[in-house]
């Protein structure tokens, strides 16, 4: 491990000070978004794939089931929003951070950004660019379920 000189920790003092700012003041997603996507997960956890399926883009309906990803969606039992991550929001888009849980004891979980587009006046899960996004930003890391173990 090198020594940091003082330059170096100012340096990444500022650099993390400007990230909290730049995140403590990002826009966050309209309620009507959130509420779209905490139904649809709400969906998922009683085993309600009907609908989960009217919640995602009308256009990507049909296909929903018969994604490979499918079955990880599924499997999900809980859910937790962080509207402090939130990204490109606008009038009629945002990406939205969500802890997604597999389990009652919320011990094993996953983080996924949703993609919410409106449409028609109505919120709905861009679920093939959730996707997308989720492969292009961890490879193959993505949709991947991780368990909390806290050791003494």
């Amino acid at each position: 491990m090198y020594p940091m000189n003082s330059l170096t920790r100012r340096s990444i003092i500022c650099s993390l000070f400007l990230l909290l700012l730049a995140t403590g003041c990002s826009k966050k997603a309209p309620a009507e978004a959130n509420a779209a996507l905490a139904g649809a997960l709400d969906a998922l956890a009683t085993a309600n794939s009907k609908d989960f399926v009217a919640a995602v883009v009308p256009a990507q309906q049909a296909k929903v089931q018969t994604l490979k990803q499918w079955p990880f969606f599924q499997a999900i039992k809980a859910h937790s929003i962080d509207n402090e991550f939130d990204r490109d929001v606008t009038d009629s888009t945002a990406t939205i951070l969500c802890m997604v849980y597999f389990d009652s004891d919320k011990k094993v979980h996953s983080t996924l950004h949703f993609d919410m587009k409106k449409v028609a006046g109505k919120w709905h899960i861009d679920l093939a660019e959730t996707i997308r996004m989720q492969i292009a930003t961890n490879g193959a890391f993505a949709f991947k379920k991780y368990k909390f173990v806290m050791k003494p």
